[in-house]
């Protein structure tokens, strides 16, 4: 029977039923996963339209074209996001351990943007051959992504400093 937890982090896996229908995935168990570490949703509510849109196209009750807007409308989400972030730099004059913080929420930073890239590469093959496969790896790509932004917030946090700028909230 197929996992529905990651045995590294606990995150709740996307459930699929195969290339013949039913939902790829389960959004309640999505919204429930927590951070072992804080007890925050790992996905946000930005994540959880995509993946009901993703449901919809498996099952039938979203047209293809309603699941291109809503993959264009995510792809334009996160690059706005992306670029709000993307000079991500410690104080010059900051600790060393501040400094560290700072590298290692750049790493998982770049991890996020190269998931949501590969992503949404795949929610676009998707919608050029409708092979369901693009899918799965789409959904569990997102996954791996946002794991990547709680582990960035998290080194930044530990810095005592704040992922997003004043105001702004990434990708919620």
């Amino acid at each position: 029977s197929e996992r529905s937890r990651c045995e590294k982090c606990g995150f709740a896996l996307p459930i699929t039923t195969g290339p013949t229908g039913g939902s790829m995935i389960n959004t309640s168990d999505i919204s429930q996963s927590a951070s072992a570490e804080n007890d925050q949703p790992i996905v946000s509510d930005t994540f959880r339209r995509l993946y009901e849109a993703v449901n919809g196209v498996t099952d039938g009750t979203l047209g293809l074209g309603k699941f291109k807007e809503t993959v264009a409308w995510f792809e334009e989400l996160i690059k706005t996001q992306v670029g709000a972030v993307s000079p991500l730099r410690a104080e010059p004059d900051a600790s060393a351990e501040v400094q560290e913080a700072f590298e290692r929420a750049r790493e998982h930073f770049e991890n996020f943007k190269k998931d949501m890239d590969e992503a949404i590469a795949e929610f676009h093959a998707y919608a050029d051959d409708e092979d369901k496969m693009h899918l799965v790896t789409g959904v569990r790509t997102c996954n791996r992504g946002a794991n990547e932004l709680l582990r960035m917030e998290r080194s930044l946090n530990a810095s005592g400093t704040q992922g997003a700028p004043p105001g702004e909230e990434m990708v919620g």
